[in-house]
């Protein structure tokens, strides 16, 4: 057999590759390739495997924590901490929260991967609480049972402990399960706390300010109270359905009680008497002075023929039925217009400017833009929108 001759037509080249790549060198290759592809996905799979069995440390007395995005803007009014963590974590998100210090005073705090040495007050592995003062005691909880509700979950969530809040002093113990919480889908909060359903309500006409009271009987002594703050005494036997009003500068111009059967006398003398509506009995002292005992108007209601009173101070009381109306009737005929994304039937809403003051308490406005926030029932859980 005759030699093969070859000829390299490349100048530059070599008569060894003319034969082409040696067949295992190719295979060199893709298994190299395959043991690097390998070592990233068992790197990744160790990362999220030790980034889930991490434990954060939390402070005991914690009453707020979300789940934040480096995307998501933080509104100007919100703590700054958590402006800066959000920069410092990027493009990682962190978590932003809000407890109680020592002082009992409301403080945000941060969770997250950042390297703050002068503001880190406590770390867990890879995982640091950025603070600006310190918290009496923590917790360590899993990342992994973080995540409030699964339900509708797009990333953003926000947990609260109710139990804290209303608590005098700090708490002795934390549970990271119980709580409200659930995803956060732009201008809408979706819950995990399941209620009882109600009818969609949303063509209703409401106030500046609405409580659907049959849903939620056991607020009515925390509406008494916030009524009484506004000099309207409501102690009344029968409990209404609802109850509107609005508000001026630190009083209540206008409220309507919407009942579930027509309002009787007794009741209707009551709601009279909150408004300075009374019925007076003379009394004799010794000295033959002669004074008056203000007294609920059971007499002066009953025997009423009209369904209308003024008082001295010109203040207006309407009985129509199954509904009392205190003040300026058109002011309470404000039809509720809901974002697109909020439906369901609405338990509550209020006007930001009421809220102000229990917001500006925990350092931020939930309530942007001075649009109202408004709490629904949507296929059984409640909801938030504002």
């Amino acid at each position: 057999m005759p030699d093969t001759i070859i000829h390299d037509s490349i100048s530059s080249g070599s008569a060894l590759l003319a034969y082409g790549e040696s067949p295992q060198l190719k295979k060199n290759r893709i298994f190299l390739a395959l043991g690097i592809l390998i070592t990233i996905l068992i790197t990744l799979v160790t990362a999220v495997v030790l980034i889930l069995r991490t434990k954060i440390p939390l402070p005991r007395s914690t009453v707020a924590l979300a789940f934040v995005w480096p995307s998501q803007k933080i509104p100007d009014r919100w703590p700054a901490l958590w402006k800066t963590a959000q920069i410092k974590n990027a493009p990682f998100p962190f978590f932003a929260g809000i407890a109680k210090d020592a002082q009992e005073n409301y403080s945000p705090f941060a969770l997250g991967i950042f390297d703050l040495t002068d503001a880190v007050k406590i770390k867990s592995g890879v995982i640091k609480l950025l603070s600006e003062v310190e918290f009496q005691d923590y917790v360590y909880e899993p990342i992994r049972n973080l995540p409030a509700s699964k339900r509708d979950y797009t990333g953003a969530w926000l947990k609260i402990w109710p139990e804290a809040i209303k608590s005098e002093g700090l708490p002795s113990y934390f549970d990271l399960k119980k709580g409200l919480g659930g995803p956060i889908n732009g201008n809408l909060w979706k819950t995990n706390l399941v209620i009882s359903a109600i009818p969609d309500t949303r063509s209703a006409s409401k106030g500046q300010n609405y409580i659907l009271v049959s849903a939620v009987p056991k607020l009515w002594p925390s509406i008494q109270e916030l009524l009484a703050e506004k000099s309207i005494n409501l102690n009344l036997d029968i409990l209404p359905e609802s109850i509107t009003w609005n508000t001026g500068e630190q009083v209540i111009t206008s409220l309507k009680l919407e009942f579930s059967e027509a309002i009787n006398a007794t009741t209707a003398a009551i709601i009279a008497g909150s408004i300075g509506i009374s019925d007076s009995k003379p009394y004799t002292l010794p000295d033959a002075t002669v004074i008056r005992e203000l007294r609920v108007p059971y007499q002066t209601i009953s025997a009423s023929t009209s369904s209308q009173w003024t008082t001295d101070d010109e203040n207006q009381l309407i009985i129509d039925v199954k509904t009392a109306i205190i003040g300026n009737r058109t002011e309470l005929e404000n039809e509720v217009q809901l974002p697109e994304n909020c439906q369901g039937g609405i338990l509550a809403l209020f006007d930001p400017k009421n809220l102000s003051p229990l917001f500006d308490k925990y350092g931020f406005k939930l309530t942007p833009d001075g649009r109202q926030l408004i709490f629904l029932e949507n296929r059984g859980y409640l909801n938030v929108c504002w």
